[in-house]
């Protein structure tokens, strides 16, 4: 079960002016009902995924007889307004379904109608109107529960490619045709796939980074950048350290791996001022063999015996 994130709570009867919440007070006190409460919980039902909203709708009935009785439900939404609203429109339908005979003769009388599990119920002839609130209400009953059961669909299908989503908000906020939603979700899909290759790519290259020809400080700042994409890697001070050196020269390694570093930063500050040392190190001894290595003369020898060059003799012939 998931864990709740966060909840919220709204009564009706606070002269609110939200969608829905003026004709629910007004049904609610013509029949002598409390007023309506609702109770939003945020909850993470799949790892990874942005977080959702349960919205439960406590609905209790009149204890004065005759007594009515409770209604109790819940409806699940991107984001708290939307499934306020959503929970306000379904109790308004389920009390206008429970309370037929109370509603007669007033204007909600010609409200939509649901049963006690939401279905749409059957409605009077409107004067008017006719019967188009009641087809209406049925048209929209069936795609609002398609509109779930591709939620659930777009959950399962996120979760399993460990990739955070907004096909839920699309869902819930746009709500056009079934086959449109459908398109835009397959749309999201692949883009959520072209990006969890980058992530992967981003990733692999963090594993086989190496200082190589950078300096200390290119090579940190290469390594944060690529820490980003591999935070299992690096969600702890040990796990960066470790993998900061190991990516470092040998040289380096063999000296800081036996030196306790408080943290990355420290480890970081400790390699640039090696660097620096052993750089200046490598200056002085070019500099030293440039020395040793000046121009000089030497001298030629002939070979008697091969032909070559032998030992000039300056002095003069006896």
């Amino acid at each position: 079960m998931a864990l709740p994130h966060n909840t919220k709570f709204y009564q009706l009867g606070n002269g609110g002016n939200l969608i829905f919440e003026r004709d629910l007070d007004a049904l609610s006190e013509h029949l002598g009902r409390p007023h309506p409460e609702f109770l939003g919980t945020q909850v993470d039902d799949q790892p990874g995924r942005e977080l959702q909203w349960v919205i439960t709708a406590d609905l209790r009935g009149k204890r004065e007889p005759p007594i009515s009785e409770r209604i109790h439900f819940s409806v699940m939404e991107s984001n708290w307004l939307d499934g306020l609203a959503r929970a306000m429109q379904e109790a308004l339908a389920r009390l206008c379904g429970q309370h037929v005979t109370e509603i007669y003769g007033t204007r909600f009388a010609h409200f939509a109608r649901h049963d006690s599990i939401g279905g749409p119920r059957a409605l009077s002839p409107h004067p008017k109107l006719k019967y188009h609130v009641e087809h209406v209400d049925f048209m929209l009953h069936k795609p609002q529960k398609e509109l779930d059961n591709c939620r659930v669909y777009a959950n399962q299908t996120h979760a399993h490619i460990a990739q955070q989503t907004d096909t839920i908000m699309i869902l819930a906020h746009e709500r056009k045709t079934l086959r449109q939603q459908r398109a835009k979700k397959d749309a999201t899909i692949a883009r959520l796939r072209a990006k969890i290759g980058l992530i992967k790519k981003m990733r692999d290259e963090f594993r086989e980074l190496k200082q190589g020809r950078m300096s200390v400080v290119e090579y940190r700042d290469r390594f944060l950048t690529l820490s980003t994409y591999a935070p299992d890697e690096t969600d702890t001070n040990e796990k960066r350290k470790e993998r900061f050196l190991n990516g470092l020269h040998d040289e380096m390694q063999t000296v800081l791996v036996n030196i306790p570093f408080a943290d990355l930063e420290a480890l970081v500050e400790s390699a640039i001022q090696m660097e620096g040392k052993l750089h200046q190190a490598n200056e002085n001894r070019k500099r030293r063999m440039m020395k040793q290595n000046g121009p000089h003369h030497t001298q030629k020898y002939r070979n008697n015996s091969s032909g070559g060059f032998s030992p000039r003799n300056n002095k003069p012939p006896a």
